[in-house]
């Protein structure tokens, strides 16, 4: 899968979909010529780091057809508690205008056994060329913009 690192994401819907997309991709979950089967399937959950109701309830309404499930948590702290010992596919944060502490949480999470292969990806408004390029050294495997 290609992916555009400078295309802003115009919607929390469309977020949701580059979101697992990327998270297909990133898991490699192709399931080609594996007993004879084609296609691929959506991961069965997300964990979302935001104070935002509002993106939670969208992103959430986006992936259900998919069976998939967004499990929220308002905190970095509520993160990484939830992250240990549960099965998300990936971990979406966004930072709603706080890089420097989603860039925080993405070096705990990769620090912790249980999250240091999962996807994660950042959504953060306004982001520059330098805090890209902090995001990525941090442990983001992708940058979004809303």
């Amino acid at each position: 899968m290609s992916r555009n690192r400078n295309k802003p994401v115009s919607s929390a819907i469309d977020l949701g979909l580059m979101a697992f997309l990327y998270s297909l991709d990133w898991e490699q979950r192709l399931i080609a010529g594996e007993e004879g089967k084609t296609g691929w399937s959506w991961p069965a959950s997300m964990l979302l780091v935001t104070g935002n109701d509002g993106l939670a309830d969208d992103l959430a309404t986006a992936v259900a057809p998919h069976g998939t499930t967004v499990s929220r948590c308002a905190t970095p702290i509520e993160c990484l508690q939830r992250v240990r010992g549960t099965g998300f596919a990936s971990i979406l944060i966004e930072c709603g205008g706080r890089l420097p502490l989603g860039l925080q949480l993405c070096r705990s999470l990769r620090a912790m056994g249980e999250a240091a292969n999962l996807p994660i990806i950042l959504w953060s408004a306004g982001i520059d060329g330098e805090q890209r390029v902090a995001a990525y050294e941090s442990g983001a495997d992708e940058v979004l913009q809303p």
